[in-house]
């Protein structure tokens, strides 16, 4: 039979539980965004800088090459890594959203409503975000351009970074609203569940070997665009193999953390995206450096700017950090039995646990993609180990004291 009446207090009762739990996406929607409009408008100028000193023509490689290259790879990489941090975001309250949606349900509110709330709190959300973030990029970028440069290109970044806010939002919320209105009211969602087939894991780590050896190819024979097929691939094998991985590193932190792996295993890969974000741009820029010390004298505010861009990139990822451990207290905080002295120190160990775990693992992903695609366009990698080294350990010391700050200060349950 069609459903053709719901019920006014379900949607009432929707809304009000939208504004509560839309904190998570909102703030990962504005750092994502501002992560990308302000590393697009600083790559315009560093474009802009180089046509004036160079116009632009065939280059097969080398320093100039590399130079060139340097907006698109920052702002694919912080293109990613704001959108896994979004769809993070969403995903750590996918089980409370189904389980929402089936109580809506069961009030007799139709599966056209509950769409309808899904898509307005994900275009409500997304748009909030993006327009904030949009003026908080810009604003950054003003500020770290260095003097020499103009200002920053603020119309390609609106351009690239509305759509991408908006349609990231949209693709994060709305799926799991559709699979969740498909199940019967009666049946509660859950969180966790079996770990994927054996089978799907051996072809994910068929696929990673795939992509490794495309990545080291790329690099050894000169080949940009292989290098750069292989890192995409071996990104997005990682979003399924990463969790696999939480789950044997939650183990370590004893019987009370792997009771909730998926948890453990959400923030693990939030932590280990910016980890790798943050390493593989230090190589680019500590590459970028080098390569423009080679051009004319006004080159040098180029090293100021793409300076901008990895200094933009350590802030938003630290903060990002910050609130997905945040984010994770407070999930374990409504677990049973999350109050004591013990559980208290359990939640510090799990979150030490966590940052270690996703620092290590996003840090060696990250310097080899960083390597590789330095390597791919025949310029010298001459970034600075010490340096790439402090950036790491300070993003790492930064990620330790959020988890710790986070679980001292987990908050009372909710019902």
């Amino acid at each position: 039979m069609a459903e053709t009446t719901g019920s006014p207090v379900a949607v009432r009762l929707a809304f009000g539980a939208a504004r509560e739990r839309a904190a998570g996406p909102l703030a990962a929607v504005f750092l994502g965004v501002t992560w990308l409009a302000g590393t697009l408008a600083l790559g315009g100028t560093v474009t802009a800088g180089l046509d004036r000193l160079h116009p632009p023509g065939p280059e097969r490689g080398g320093s100039l090459a590399l130079l060139r290259g340097v907006p698109g790879i920052f702002g694919t990489v912080a293109l990613v890594a704001a959108g896994a941090g979004v769809h993070g975001a969403f995903a750590r309250t996918h089980a409370r959203r189904a389980r929402e949606y089936a109580r809506l349900r069961a009030l007799g509110a139709t599966r056209g409503q509950v769409l309808g709330i899904a898509a307005a709190e994900a275009l409500a959300v997304g748009a909030a975000g993006t327009l904030a973030g949009l003026a908080a990029g810009i604003g950054c970028a003003a500020l770290l351009a260095p003097s020499g440069t103009g200002p920053p290109i603020a119309g390609d970044a609106a351009l690239l970074a509305v759509p991408a806010g908006l349609g990231g939002t949209l693709l994060a919320a709305l799926p799991p609203a559709v699979r969740a209105v498909r199940v019967p009211p009666a049946v509660a969602p859950r969180e966790g569940g079996p770990a994927p087939p054996v089978p799907r894991v051996l072809v994910w780590i068929v696929l990673a070997a795939v992509a490794a050896g495309a990545v080291l190819t790329g690099a050894l024979i000169g080949s940009a665009s292989m290098a750069g097929v292989g890192a995409a691939m071996a990104v997005a094998v990682t979003a399924p193999l990463a969790p696999l991985a939480a789950r044997h590193a939650a183990n370590l932190a004893g019987e009370d953390t792997a009771r909730e792996p998926r948890r453990t295993a959400r923030a693990g890969c939030a932590v280990m995206a910016g980890a790798g974000a943050v390493a593989s741009l230090a190589v680019l820029a500590g590459a970028a450096r080098a390569s423009a010390a080679r051009l004319p004298p006004g080159a040098g505010a180029l090293r100021g700017a793409v300076d901008g861009m990895l200094a933009l990139a350590i802030a938003v990822v630290v903060l990002g950090m910050a609130g997905t451990l945040a984010l994770s207290a407070r999930e374990r905080a409504r677990e049973p039995g999350a109050a004591g002295s013990r559980a208290r120190v359990n939640a510090r160990w799990e979150a030490l646990i966590t940052v270690l775990y996703g620092t290590a693992a996003g840090t060696g992903l990250g310097l080899f993609l960083g390597w590789a695609l330095v390597r791919a366009r025949d310029a010298p990698v001459t970034a600075p180990p010490f340096r790439i080294g402090l950036i790491v350990i300070a993003v790492a010391a930064a990620g330790i004291a959020a988890a710790t700050r986070a679980a001292a200060r987990r908050p009372p349950p909710t019902p």
